[in-house]
């Protein structure tokens, strides 16, 4: 991890909320019970590749509480209206690329969505990022669920591990799976 990186998830930890002292989770009954969930897709091409598995999970939750964002993109973009309409649900596109620092503090997007109360943040990125980090601790949803990475333990309370060595596309897809089985 780079310096910048480190200073980085140092001030998230600095000027957000701590998230010692959480209360224990019945994940099974929460995720039955979640009304607003916010689930952050990883940047780049693969959503496009996994767009039948993100839909799928998708479905899973009540579409009127559910955000989806994807960060790195900022404007409209027929990349951005290609994503939408593959998920088949409206994605809001935070203009944070995953490993920003101070542009998490300046994002209005980010802003809006700390209006918000939700029940569950599913993190989709295969890979740590300073952002969704930024997303546990200030949104503190009860449920904060993601791939088992580095540092994950310190800002979600749910992580799956699944295959070691599995392309992310096999554990995008064990990751549904598991989801669905505490869902239904």
């Amino acid at each position: 991890m780079r310096l910048q990186e480190v200073i980085a998830r140092g001030m998230i930890g600095l000027f957000v909320r701590p998230m010692a002292g959480d209360a224990p989770v019945n994940f099974k009954a929460g995720l039955k019970k979640a009304r607003r969930v916010l689930i952050s897709c990883p940047p780049g091409e693969e959503i496009f590749s996994n767009s039948k598995v993100v839909t799928d999970l998708t479905s899973l939750f009540p579409k009127e509480g559910l955000v989806v964002i994807q960060p790195g993109h900022e404007a409209y973009s027929l990349e951005n209206y290609g994503i939408q309409c593959l998920l088949n649900h409206p994605v809001a596109f935070v203009g944070v690329p995953k490993q920003s620092d101070w542009r998490l503090f300046r994002s209005r997007t980010l802003r809006r969505l700390s209006e918000h109360r939700f029940d569950v943040l599913v993190d989709l990125d295969p890979d740590f990022s300073l952002l969704n980090a930024f997303l546990c601790r200030l949104l503190h949803p009860p449920i904060r669920m993601s791939f088992s990475k580095n540092f994950s333990r310190r800002f979600y309370n749910l992580e799956y591990t699944g295959k070691p060595g599995a392309p992310y596309t096999e554990r995008l897809d064990g990751f549904f799976r598991f989801l669905r089985s505490l869902v239904s």
